[in-house]
């Protein structure tokens, strides 16, 4: 028995040794494997601690950090899921996606119809738009206009809308076949409702275009191209206008106004800035008479005619511009910059007006000097008007006008005291005839020099020599 005793508590012992021997390396390696385990998710929270601005101070469970994490994580994949959606889209309407169909995994959209519509939507005064709003403020208020149009076209129509470039805004509409008939009508409708709704948030109105309707979404970057052409023509219809496209656009035959450019030159010449306000104005209205010229035509129109009236102008006159309106001044940027022809006629206009005041305030001197040193040299001959303007390279009324600002006298009373006073000097000192006299000092006949010169004097010529004499 005492060694059958004594084997069992051998055994007993032995088991207990044993068993607090596993027990230990499993309580080390349970410790080093967590440890492991722990490592990877300590660096993996440190990290997000650092790059995702997540406070593990302030949440100590590492669960809700990690939670918190993929939370944050899934929010920017979502976000990055609309870029590419809206990169998709932008590239569709510009057109390079050529062999490419909508992804309806990409866009979620459920445009369930084959026939497509574009429109394209950009804020009216749009320089003016971006300097009073910061850039987020900005991209908020365009995306406030998606969501209206969005939801107010969505009633008939599937739509989405899409940042552009420059400031526009594009839209693919996606509509039943059977509703063509109508799709005008509704849609004009719908933005007029987009339009009230928008001038609600802000100052600035809205301006429309739209393309033309097309089977198929290959077709979306011809309908987006009409509608974007559409748009350029608020130039003629001017702020908060609902453009067709029309097949008439473009088709009128180039236009430049030869003729009004001319007249513009001589008003210029003379002076005359009411008579050339009356002119831009009259050049205005043709444009917007004359249906289907291109946007492109009447952009050149503007351009070749400043080009030909201010920039020529004043070099021919060896006048630099800065001069005259400042420096850094581009007159074709300040151009480019007016949206519509309203815009472009108030600010032709001022600029005509700015010249004709540093013309006259600059150069009239100078011309007055000239005229009065042609006279006098000439006022024994048989001049006029019409020779001094000859002389100096002006118009016979900027002549006259001119000389009259200067002087307060006109040119031929001018010339008339000049010759009388002559006249007077002749008849005391000579025996010479009325008639031979009248002639030596440049009058034609003496009955034209006798009428003058009693109208200056008061008695006539032989009467005036009886008396002296």
């Amino acid at each position: 028995m005492e060694p059958l005793i004594s084997s069992a508590n051998s055994i007993r012992t032995n088991t207990i040794y044993l068993s607090i021997l596993v027990a230990v390396i499993s309580v080390i390696s349970i410790y080093l494997i967590s440890k492991k385990l722990c490592s990877p998710v300590n660096e993996l929270i440190q990290e997000i601690r650092l790059n995702r601005g997540i406070n593990i101070l302030e949440d100590r469970d590492e669960m809700m950090i990690l939670r918190k994490a993929f939370k944050s994580l899934s929010n920017e994949l979502e976000q990055n899921r609309r870029k590419i959606a809206q990169n998709h889209l932008h590239n569709l309407l510009e057109g390079k996606l050529i062999h490419q169909s909508i992804d309806s995994n990409i866009m979620e959209l459920d445009f369930r119809h084959e026939y497509f519509i574009c429109a394209s939507i950009l804020i009216d005064r749009y320089d003016e738009f971006v300097k009073e709003y910061e850039i987020d403020r900005q991209y908020y208020l365009k995306m406030l206009i998606i969501n209206i149009s969005e939801q107010i076209i969505n009633s008939f129509y599937k739509c989405v809308g899409i940042n552009m470039d420059k400031g526009e805004i594009g839209f693919i509409i996606n509509v039943d076949g059977s509703e063509i008939q109508k799709l005008k009508d509704v849609l004009q409708d719908c933005f007029e409702k987009i339009q009230n709704e928008t001038a609600k948030i802000f100052d600035y109105t809205i301006s429309v275009g739209i393309g033309r309707c097309y089977k198929g979404d290959a077709q979306i970057p011809i309908s987006y191209m009409e509608a974007t052409q559409a748009l350029k023509l608020k130039i003629v219809y001017g702020y908060g206008s609902i453009i067709m496209w029309s097949k008439d656009f473009g088709k009128h035959k180039y236009y430049y106004p030869v003729t009004i450019e001319k007249y513009i030159l001589n008003q210029i010449e003379t002076g005359n800035s009411s008579t050339i306000e009356k002119t831009v104005s009259q050049l205005i209205e043709d444009i917007k008479a004359k249906i289907g010229l291109s946007t492109d035509n009447i952009v050149q129109i503007f351009n070749q005619l400043v080009g030909n009236t201010v920039i020529k102008y004043l070099a021919d006159a060896n006048i630099d511009m800065s001069q005259v309106f400042g420096s850094n001044f581009n007159i074709y940027n300040e151009l480019s910059k007016k949206e519509t022809l309203d815009d472009i006629e108030k600010w032709l206009i001022n600029i005509y007006k700015t010249m004709i005041e540093y013309l006259c305030r600059n150069t009239g001197d100078d011309n007055v000097n000239k005229i009065i040193d042609f006279i006098h040299k000439n006022y024994k001959a048989d001049i006029g008007i019409m020779d001094i303007a000859d002389y100096l390279g002006l118009s016979y009324s900027h002549v006259r006008k001119i000389f009259k600002d200067k002087t307060g006298s006109n040119i031929v009373d001018y010339i008339n005291k000049l010759r009388i006073s002559e006249a007077k000097k002749l008849l005391v000192n000579t025996d010479m005839s009325i008639k031979d006299l009248a002639l030596l000092i440049g009058y034609n006949n003496d009955q034209t020099f006798s009428r003058v010169f009693k109208k200056l004097e008061g008695i006539t010529p032989g009467e005036y020599r009886v008396k002296v004499k």
